[in-house]
Protein backbone atom coordinates (compact mmCIF):
# COMPACT_ATOMS: atom_id res chain seq x y z
CA UNK A 1 0.00 0.00 0.00
CA UNK A 2 2.97 2.32 0.40
CA UNK A 3 3.97 2.43 -3.25
CA UNK A 4 0.72 3.98 -4.55
CA UNK A 5 0.85 6.63 -1.82
CA UNK A 6 4.51 7.34 -2.60
CA UNK A 7 3.74 7.65 -6.31
CA UNK A 8 0.85 9.99 -5.58
CA UNK A 9 3.09 12.19 -3.41
CA UNK A 10 5.75 12.33 -6.14
CA UNK A 11 3.13 13.28 -8.71
CA UNK A 12 1.75 16.08 -6.53
CA UNK A 13 5.22 17.48 -5.87
CA UNK A 14 6.06 17.35 -9.57
CA UNK A 15 2.78 19.08 -10.47
CA UNK A 16 3.37 21.84 -7.92
CA UNK A 17 6.88 22.33 -9.26
CA UNK A 18 5.64 22.79 -12.82
CA UNK A 19 2.54 24.88 -12.08
CA UNK A 20 3.99 27.41 -9.62
CA UNK A 21 5.70 30.20 -11.54
CA UNK A 22 6.88 33.23 -9.58
CA UNK A 23 4.38 35.98 -8.94
CA UNK A 24 4.70 39.25 -10.83
CA UNK A 25 6.74 41.93 -9.11
CA UNK A 26 4.71 45.02 -8.15
CA UNK A 27 5.41 47.95 -10.47
CA UNK A 28 6.10 51.41 -9.07
CA UNK A 29 4.95 54.40 -11.15
CA UNK A 30 5.92 58.06 -11.07
CA UNK A 31 4.16 60.20 -13.67
CA UNK A 32 6.31 62.92 -15.24
CA UNK A 33 3.89 65.84 -15.39
CA UNK A 34 6.18 68.38 -17.10
CA UNK A 35 7.24 65.75 -19.65
CA UNK A 36 3.62 64.92 -20.58
CA UNK A 37 1.94 66.85 -23.38
CA UNK A 38 -1.12 67.23 -25.59
CA UNK A 39 -1.25 68.70 -29.09
CA UNK A 40 -4.39 69.66 -31.03
CA UNK A 41 -4.78 70.27 -34.76
CA UNK A 42 -8.30 71.50 -35.48
CA UNK A 43 -10.73 72.81 -38.06
CA UNK A 44 -14.00 74.53 -37.15
CA UNK A 45 -17.14 75.98 -38.66
CA UNK A 46 -18.24 79.09 -36.85
CA UNK A 47 -16.36 80.97 -34.16
CA UNK A 48 -15.21 78.12 -31.91
CA UNK A 49 -11.92 76.69 -30.68
CA UNK A 50 -10.79 73.71 -28.62
CA UNK A 51 -8.01 74.18 -26.04
CA UNK A 52 -6.47 72.02 -23.33
CA UNK A 53 -4.83 72.33 -19.92
CA UNK A 54 -2.86 69.58 -18.17
CA UNK A 55 -4.25 68.29 -14.87
CA UNK A 56 -2.64 70.32 -12.06
CA UNK A 57 -1.82 67.26 -9.93
CA UNK A 58 -0.47 65.10 -12.77
CA UNK A 59 3.12 65.35 -11.57
CA UNK A 60 2.13 64.16 -8.09
CA UNK A 61 0.78 60.80 -9.31
CA UNK A 62 3.09 58.29 -7.60
CA UNK A 63 1.78 54.78 -6.89
CA UNK A 64 2.53 51.05 -6.96
CA UNK A 65 0.38 48.40 -8.65
CA UNK A 66 0.39 44.64 -8.18
CA UNK A 67 -0.57 42.14 -10.87
CA UNK A 68 -4.00 43.12 -12.18
CA UNK A 69 -4.13 46.38 -10.21
CA UNK A 70 -5.19 49.60 -11.91
CA UNK A 71 -5.10 53.33 -11.23
CA UNK A 72 -7.18 56.08 -12.87
CA UNK A 73 -6.26 59.75 -12.62
CA UNK A 74 -6.97 63.06 -14.36
CA UNK A 75 -4.76 63.61 -17.41
CA UNK A 76 -5.93 66.86 -19.04
CA UNK A 77 -8.96 69.12 -19.54
CA UNK A 78 -10.54 70.08 -22.85
CA UNK A 79 -12.36 73.41 -23.11
CA UNK A 80 -14.50 74.71 -25.96
CA UNK A 81 -15.26 78.38 -26.57
CA UNK A 82 -17.28 80.48 -28.98
CA UNK A 83 -20.13 79.00 -30.98
CA UNK A 84 -20.04 76.42 -33.75
CA UNK A 85 -18.79 72.92 -34.51
CA UNK A 86 -15.32 71.53 -35.04
CA UNK A 87 -13.17 68.46 -35.59
CA UNK A 88 -9.65 67.83 -34.36
CA UNK A 89 -6.67 65.53 -34.40
CA UNK A 90 -5.41 65.13 -30.84
CA UNK A 91 -2.13 63.52 -29.78
CA UNK A 92 -1.46 62.88 -26.10
CA UNK A 93 1.84 61.81 -24.51
CA UNK A 94 1.90 60.48 -20.94
CA UNK A 95 5.47 60.52 -19.64
CA UNK A 96 6.90 58.38 -16.83
CA UNK A 97 9.88 58.90 -14.54
CA UNK A 98 9.27 55.35 -13.22
CA UNK A 99 9.35 52.45 -13.94
CA UNK A 100 11.54 53.79 -16.76
CA UNK A 101 11.86 57.21 -18.43
CA UNK A 102 9.36 56.30 -21.13
CA UNK A 103 6.32 57.84 -22.82
CA UNK A 104 2.99 56.22 -23.68
CA UNK A 105 1.32 57.95 -26.63
CA UNK A 106 -2.12 57.92 -28.14
CA UNK A 107 -3.87 59.71 -30.99
CA UNK A 108 -7.55 60.36 -31.50
CA UNK A 109 -9.66 58.22 -33.79
CA UNK A 110 -12.60 60.63 -33.58
CA UNK A 111 -12.60 64.13 -32.09
CA UNK A 112 -15.70 66.19 -32.74
CA UNK A 113 -17.37 68.94 -30.71
CA UNK A 114 -20.09 71.56 -30.81
CA UNK A 115 -20.85 74.47 -28.51
CA UNK A 116 -23.19 77.40 -28.11
CA UNK A 117 -21.01 80.06 -26.51
CA UNK A 118 -19.87 77.46 -23.98
CA UNK A 119 -23.27 77.29 -22.30
CA UNK A 120 -24.35 74.07 -23.96
CA UNK A 121 -21.64 71.86 -25.44
CA UNK A 122 -20.87 68.31 -26.38
CA UNK A 123 -18.68 66.04 -28.41
CA UNK A 124 -17.06 62.68 -28.99
CA UNK A 125 -13.44 61.72 -28.39
CA UNK A 126 -12.14 58.20 -28.97
CA UNK A 127 -8.55 56.94 -28.94
CA UNK A 128 -6.44 54.32 -30.68
CA UNK A 129 -5.55 53.10 -27.18
CA UNK A 130 -4.80 51.08 -25.11
CA UNK A 131 -1.04 50.96 -25.49
CA UNK A 132 0.98 48.26 -23.76
CA UNK A 133 4.51 48.72 -22.44
CA UNK A 134 6.72 45.68 -21.75
CA UNK A 135 9.47 46.01 -19.13
CA UNK A 136 12.86 44.32 -19.15
CA UNK A 137 11.74 41.65 -16.63
CA UNK A 138 8.80 40.60 -18.82
CA UNK A 139 6.09 42.36 -16.81
CA UNK A 140 3.95 44.81 -18.74
CA UNK A 141 1.30 47.44 -18.18
CA UNK A 142 -1.48 48.96 -20.24
CA UNK A 143 -2.11 52.69 -20.64
CA UNK A 144 -5.59 53.74 -21.74
CA UNK A 145 -6.93 57.25 -22.26
CA UNK A 146 -10.60 57.85 -21.54
CA UNK A 147 -13.12 57.92 -24.38
CA UNK A 148 -15.55 60.84 -24.10
CA UNK A 149 -19.22 60.88 -25.17
CA UNK A 150 -20.78 63.95 -23.65
CA UNK A 151 -23.43 66.64 -24.12
CA UNK A 152 -24.77 69.10 -21.58
CA UNK A 153 -24.33 72.46 -19.93
CA UNK A 154 -20.79 73.76 -19.57
CA UNK A 155 -17.66 74.09 -21.67
CA UNK A 156 -15.02 71.82 -20.07
CA UNK A 157 -14.51 68.07 -19.71
CA UNK A 158 -11.70 66.07 -18.13
CA UNK A 159 -9.90 63.22 -19.89
CA UNK A 160 -8.50 60.60 -17.52
CA UNK A 161 -5.79 57.98 -17.96
CA UNK A 162 -5.90 54.45 -16.57
CA UNK A 163 -2.85 52.27 -15.96
CA UNK A 164 -3.25 48.51 -15.43
CA UNK A 165 -0.32 46.30 -14.37
CA UNK A 166 0.16 42.70 -15.55
CA UNK A 167 2.56 39.86 -14.96
CA UNK A 168 4.72 38.53 -17.78
CA UNK A 169 2.84 36.54 -20.42
CA UNK A 170 4.93 34.57 -22.89
CA UNK A 171 1.80 33.03 -24.46
CA UNK A 172 -0.28 36.17 -24.74
CA UNK A 173 -0.05 39.22 -26.98
CA UNK A 174 3.59 39.80 -25.98
CA UNK A 175 5.48 36.78 -27.39
CA UNK A 176 8.87 38.39 -26.78
CA UNK A 177 8.35 38.49 -23.02
CA UNK A 178 10.47 35.87 -21.20
CA UNK A 179 8.72 32.94 -19.55
CA UNK A 180 8.19 33.16 -15.76
CA UNK A 181 11.21 32.00 -13.76
CA UNK A 182 10.40 29.43 -11.04
CA UNK A 183 11.06 30.47 -7.44
CA UNK A 184 13.74 28.56 -5.45
CA UNK A 185 11.06 26.70 -3.47
CA UNK A 186 9.45 25.63 -6.74
CA UNK A 187 12.76 24.28 -8.00
CA UNK A 188 13.14 22.26 -4.80
CA UNK A 189 9.67 20.75 -5.18
CA UNK A 190 10.35 19.90 -8.79
CA UNK A 191 13.65 18.25 -7.82
CA UNK A 192 12.05 16.19 -5.06
CA UNK A 193 9.36 15.01 -7.45
CA UNK A 194 11.90 13.95 -10.08
CA UNK A 195 14.08 12.18 -7.52
CA UNK A 196 11.06 10.34 -6.15
CA UNK A 197 10.00 9.14 -9.59
CA UNK A 198 13.56 8.04 -10.35
CA UNK A 199 13.66 6.11 -7.05
CA UNK A 200 10.44 4.28 -7.85
CA UNK A 201 11.79 3.37 -11.30
CA UNK A 202 14.93 1.87 -9.75
CA UNK A 203 12.87 -0.18 -7.28
CA UNK A 204 10.80 -1.56 -10.15
CA UNK A 205 13.97 -2.49 -12.09
CA UNK A 206 15.45 -4.31 -9.10
CA UNK A 207 12.25 -6.15 -8.35
CA UNK A 208 11.78 -7.00 -12.00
Amino acid sequence: MRKPLFLLLCFLLLTLGIASPSAATPISFDIDGPGSSVSISQASWGDTTLTHTMAPDLDSQIFTLGDGGSKTFDFFDLTVSGSGVGVADITANLAFSLPDPITASGSSDIAFWFTCHGYFSGGILTWNQPQSVTLSNGDYFDVEFENIYIAGFGDTTTVSATITAHGSDSNGPYPDAPAPVPEPATVVLLGIGLVGIAGVSRIKVRNG
